[in-house]
């Protein structure tokens, strides 16, 4: 066969591969993240899972490193007018003050059963409402958590707690656990509810969830089954907050990630720890700009600390198709 007859059959038939190849290839990208709009940051997102799953690219992760670490409040579930943990602590609180009499109008059971989120600000609102649970086992709370996120209604929107996870976020994190990512919810809220969520919400077990320890007493009653009862006073033990976050990864997971999604300065180590290594590493901040569909509020310092170390600022607004799932 002449050579030239042969390499213009060759070619011919490149081209009618890639010809029909394309629109396959095309319909397939079209339905990855397919709840987030066709913007930059979504072609960012399939281009650096692209680049580290396939064996001939530099970037290429063995499957075994491809750690994701998302936060949680505020990253996958709206944080907004309190976080989840507070507005489950808060009913339960609500529900202590109306089983005792003449708690109910007393301080700081009157503020939870009013909604009084200004009254229980920060850590220390957070502390208030934990040592109101003293004496409670670990187990029951979580099988409280549980209930509500299934039944308690949302403040802001009527619906469940647990229905209040970003659809996108959903999908992003299923995204890449189907091109062979571990996924960690890391989340300065009480480890029984991160893992009660994750659970719930991502069909992981509780490998998948790190969060902050309440300070635990290990007892075993007489004739019964060891339990761990909630202890009053004292520190969160240990806070998986700033710094405190890639802390918490290297104990439960004993890697960094290479993948890591955030939305406050909160989440600034934890992006760092992802993208301030040897070899790629992707960091996405979500900003809450939306008011009409959830909620907007300043994200300066951490958009601030995206621009200038190259992590990608998502937009609920301009990236999100949706926000909750229908």
């Amino acid at each position: 066969m002449d050579q030239g007859f042969r390499f213009a059959k060759l070619a011919a038939l490149a081209f009618m591969a890639a010809v029909v190849a394309s629109p396959l290839s095309r319909a397939s990208a079209d339905t990855v993240l397919s709840t987030w709009s066709d913007t930059p940051v979504r072609a960012a997102i399939i281009d650096f899972v692209s680049r580290v799953t396939n064996p001939t690219d530099p970037d290429f992760v063995p499957p075994e490193e491809r750690v994701a670490s998302f936060d949680m409040d505020g990253t996958v579930i709206t944080e907004k007018p309190a976080s989840t943990q507070k507005l489950i602590a808060m009913a339960q609180a609500c529900v202590i003050g109306a089983n005792e009499p003449k708690r109910d109008d007393q301080p700081p059971f009157k503020q939870a059963c009013a909604g009084d989120y200004a009254y229980f600000p920060g850590l220390e609102g957070t502390q208030v409402l934990r040592d109101l649970l003293a004496g409670q086992t670990q187990a029951a709370y979580r099988k409280y958590a549980g209930k509500a996120l299934e039944l308690l209604k949302h403040p802001g929107f009527n619906r469940p707690l647990g229905d209040m996870v970003y659809a996108p976020m959903l999908e992003l994190a299923r995204y890449l656990q189907s091109n062979g990512f571990s996924f960690h919810l890391v989340s300065g809220s009480t480890q029984p509810l991160v893992r009660e969520l994750v659970n719930d919400r991502f069909n992981l077990d509780d490998r998948h969830g790190i969060g902050t320890n309440w300070p635990l007493e290990f007892t075993v009653p007489p004739g019964g089954v060891p339990v761990f009862h909630w202890k009053t006073g004292g520190r969160l033990l240990p806070s998986v907050y700033g710094p405190g976050k890639p802390l918490a990864i290297l104990r439960h997971i004993g890697k960094p990630p290479i993948f890591a999604a955030g939305n406050t300065i909160g989440d600034l180590e934890m992006l760092q720890y992802a993208t301030k290594r040897n070899g790629p590493g992707m960091g996405i901040v979500i900003v809450h700009d939306d008011a009409e569909r959830e909620y907007a509020y300043d994200h300066s310092d951490i958009v601030e600390a995206a621009r200038k170390n190259g992590w990608e600022v998502v937009s609920m607004r301009n990236d999100f198709k949706v926000i909750f799932a229908e």
